[in-house]
């Protein structure tokens, strides 16, 4: 019995799913009102309305409720939380998603990518981080769906009579002439025109809107690296957005520096008595816990390396797992001596000569 249950639940399930896929809703409904949203609407308010309105209409939990509106709000979810339908559904309607989902989002022309570095520090890479910023970009107006006209009334255009083209006539030399087709400068290739312009654009189909990204940095990410905004930079008429892309430039670390995707060398200056007699030391990694170095009773050599598994780079993907942290020594000098120190130095290097067994000479030490 619970098996047929389970299988009575599924084939309900597919059902709905085949009836969305099936169902569109009237070319003049509005996805934005059916969520109960407006054009202004963020992912996240899209994805929050969904949810809402799709528990409250499931026919599942709701046997009573209005099948087709149900649906219209999987199409409506459907269709914006997708960059680029919703692009062409600012633009052209249901209608031209519809067109879009025949040809294939592929073939339609995008505007131009929009580059911007941002400065991270190694702190930053290491342990990740979050940051929001916003960019002033220009698109197609989704109050007047890019047509200029008031409520998006167009009329056909009377310089080219809808056609979208007209001719000129060009002269490739003296006494020779040669008709073109070329995009009406009046209408701009679209055939249309309006009585009465939009008043979010004033008629220009094109506004600027700010547009806030949230850049998320996971802890390992690699230098340089490119996260693409898609759809969120600049829109010209009759095309889909072009992306952002974010290039994570890394800045210098005083103490620290990356030399691959998993490893850091860290520097570290000891004076020549610690080099010589041995020491310890604890230093501060770049996510505040403390790192330990003994060496007591060993003599360290300039510019000798220590390597500490574990304590490097965090590894993307795999944050739980680092990999190599190389402490490099640099031993300083004393720049001059006092006459004490001076007089006891031959006492603590007192030489003896030691016959070398593969040459003719002495080697002191």
């Amino acid at each position: 019995m619970a098996g047929r249950t389970v299988l009575l639940v599924a084939c309900g399930a597919i059902a709905v799913a085949c009836l969305a896929s099936a169902h569109d809703p009237s070319d003049d409904l509005d996805l934005y009102d059916v969520l109960g949203l407006d054009y202004k609407a963020t992912d996240a308010d899209i994805k929050k309305a969904f949810r809402k309105l799709s528990l409250k209409l499931h026919p599942d939990k709701n046997p009573g409720s209005d099948q087709t509106r149900f649906l219209n709000v999987q199409r409506a979810h459907a269709v914006l939380s997708d960059p680029d339908l919703r692009a062409v559904y600012d633009m052209q309607g249901l209608e031209g998603v519809k067109q879009v989902e025949r040809i294939g989002v592929q073939n339609l022309p995008r505007s131009g990518d929009y580059r911007v570095e941002v400065k991270v520090t190694l702190e930053q890479f290491y342990n990740g981080a979050e940051q929001t910023f916003t960019i002033n970009r220009e698109v197609v107006c989704r109050a007047c769906r890019g047509t200029g006209a008031r409520n998006a009334q167009t009329v056909k255009c009377k310089a080219c009579h809808g056609r979208g083209k007209t001719h000129r006539i060009q002269e490739l030399a003296p006494g020779f002439n040669v008709q073109m087709e070329v995009p009406c400068p009046v209408c701009h290739g679209t055939g249309q025109s309006f009585k009465h312009k939009c008043p979010v654009c004033g008629g220009t189909r094109l506004v600027n809107e700010p547009k806030e990204l949230k850049l998320m940095i996971e802890r390992g990410t690699p230098d340089n690296h490119e996260v693409v905004f898609e759809r969120a930079s600049q829109q010209a008429i009759g095309q889909l957005p072009g992306h952002v892309i974010v290039v994570l430039r890394p800045q210098p670390h005083k103490h620290f520096q990356r030399v691959s995707a998993t490893d850091l060398v860290r520097t570290m200056v000891i004076s020549l008595r610690d080099a010589l007699l041995g020491f310890t030391r604890t230093f501060e990694h770049l996510d505040g816990h403390k790192v330990s170095i003994d060496r007591k009773g060993k003599i360290t050599p300039h510019g000798f390396r220590e390597e500490i598994s574990g304590e490097g780079m965090p590894i993307k993907d795999f944050p739980s797992e680092r990999g190599l942290l190389t402490v490099e020594y640099h031993v300083k000098f004393p720049s001059s001596l006092t006459e004490q120190q001076r007089n006891a130095l031959p006492n603590v290097f007192r030489a003896s000569a030691v016959q070398c067994s593969h040459c003719d000479h002495v080697v002191e030490l």
